[in-house]
């Protein structure tokens, strides 16, 4: 009985060590859904001067945020870990927001007021957004796992 339980147990924790690595694929199809134009595609294409921009050439810099997006996700595991208190679903979306909004969304502000682009300001509610919503998701699963 006691092998199947340390057997259960190194199972858990094998699978949590791949929960970070499966919330930066759900991050990653959020944004695919977030940028096409059935949500914010053609507002931010507008924006920021790319109307009608073909997706060719686009291998590389989804590879790259697929990449960075692992490193938020490793990142927000590490946090939650050692924030101990945050260990529900409801606790882990909120901190998740905090980070997005206190953080995140502030620093893309700064980088966007002085970009000189005329839609700054729809650029960053869009890109701060897709920020908010998938760290409030990876804060939601990873305080769970």
């Amino acid at each position: 009985m006691k092998d199947k339980k340390i057997k259960a147990e190194l199972n858990t924790t094998t699978l949590r060590k791949f929960i970070p690595a499966g919330t930066a694929v759900l991050s990653f199809l959020i944004g695919w859904l977030w940028y096409s134009p059935l949500l914010f595609g053609k507002l931010w294409q507008k924006g920021a001067g790319k109307e009608g921009a073909s997706s060719e050439g686009m291998l590389l810099p989804m590879i790259i945020h697929f990449m960075l997006l692992n490193v938020m996700a490793y990142g927000m595991r590490l946090l939650l870990y050692r924030v101990k208190v945050v260990n529900t679903l409801g606790a882990g979306a909120y901190c998740g927001l905090k980070l997005a909004v206190l953080f995140v969304a502030t620093s893309l502000g700064t980088v966007y007021v002085y970009s000189g682009k005329p839609a700054f300001l729809t650029l960053w509610a869009i890109d701060a957004g897709y920020q908010v919503v998938i760290l409030t998701v990876m804060g939601a699963i990873l305080a769970v796992f």
